[in-house]
């Protein structure tokens, strides 16, 4: 009993909410478009590992409704920075699907992320996406990229 009431007692329990959760629609990065859900595994006081998952395309060069390659993109994430602040960098591979073709893009991802807080849950990044390696040859290279979304 007095050990029960001694660690109730003699323990800080910090309140503070981690926003995990982020949807967003990115523009660019080896695309053109992508819908993604982000996921925060760790998190530090300057320091998260985030992953992420989409679905994104590259529209066709004859009708608009026809996509050249549908794309599955994953990404980790590592993120340094202070509060909401944070320079991003990591490893994007992305599977391509086009008719009988497909292939495996391994593109970096370097680039500033704001993650806001309970007060706007904005997510916002900018990032240039290099082509690393890939099993195919692209001919489509659009390495800057621009995500916004919200957390939750």
């Amino acid at each position: 009993m007095i050990f029960g009431f001694t660690k109730s007692f003699g323990q800080h329990i910090d309140t503070v909410k981690v926003i995990k959760n982020s949807v967003y629609f990115n523009f660019g990065d080896q695309m053109i478009f992508s819908l993604r859900y982000d996921r925060t595994l760790i998190t530090k006081k300057h320091y998260s590992f985030t992953s992420n998952v989409g679905y994104g395309f590259i529209p066709g060069d004859n009708e608009p409704v026809e996509h050249r390659h549908r794309i599955i993109v994953m990404g980790l994430h590592n993120l340094i920075g202070y509060k909401n602040f944070y320079l991003q960098f990591g490893l994007e591979p992305a599977l391509y699907f086009n008719g009988n073709t497909t292939f495996i893009n391994i593109n970096g991802s370097f680039g500033f992320r704001y993650q806001g807080g309970e007060d706007t849950r904005l997510f916002l990044q900018i990032t240039y996406n290099p082509i690393l390696f890939t099993t195919h040859n692209n001919i489509f290279d659009l390495p800057i990229g621009v995500g916004l979304g919200y957390r939750w």
